[in-house]
């Protein structure tokens, strides 16, 4: 293998590497409530008002708004303001916009999609329906319904 395949592979998983922090981002964001404390604010908000105004700490919104800006989840002013990048209203919060992808960051972190399948791997035991938790179900019902309203 030569260093260019190398480092092609050490790309991809990178950009993997990456993806899981955006998810995790939007996670924390959506959970905490900070993307709809920002979307109130087409013009912006500083990291310290958001703090303030969300009952968080200002130094773990500091670093959560700048993996956001980060992950392209915040677009962010000269003035240190930070706002939803285009069309996240819509794709995160708002979920009777037909496009609403909000409740998928939260279904993927659930521990029954990844840990309790890791945990379960060489035992094969299921996780079946009834076993599952509400925020786990509660995610999954929010992944279809702007598509089954009519």
């Amino acid at each position: 293998m030569t260093q260019q395949e190398i480092q092609a592979q050490a790309g991809k998983i990178l950009a993997q590497v990456a993806g899981y922090v955006a998810v995790q981002t939007i996670r924390i964001g959506l959970d905490s409530g900070l993307l709809e404390e920002i979307s109130r604010h087409p013009d912006g908000i500083t990291a310290a008002s958001l703090a303030a105004r969300s009952g968080c700490d200002e130094l773990y919104v500091q670093v959560w708004c700048r993996s956001a800006y980060a992950n392209e989840i915040l677009d962010a002013g000269a003035d240190e303001t930070f706002r939803l990048a285009p069309h996240l209203d819509q794709l995160l919060l708002n979920a009777d916009f037909p496009g609403h992808i909000g409740a998928i960051p939260k279904v993927l972190t659930e521990p029954e999609m990844f840990t309790q399948f890791g945990e379960r791997l060489k035992s094969g035991q299921r996780t079946w329906c009834d076993e599952a938790s509400h925020d786990f179900i509660h995610g999954v019902s929010g992944t279809g319904a702007p598509s089954t309203r009519g």
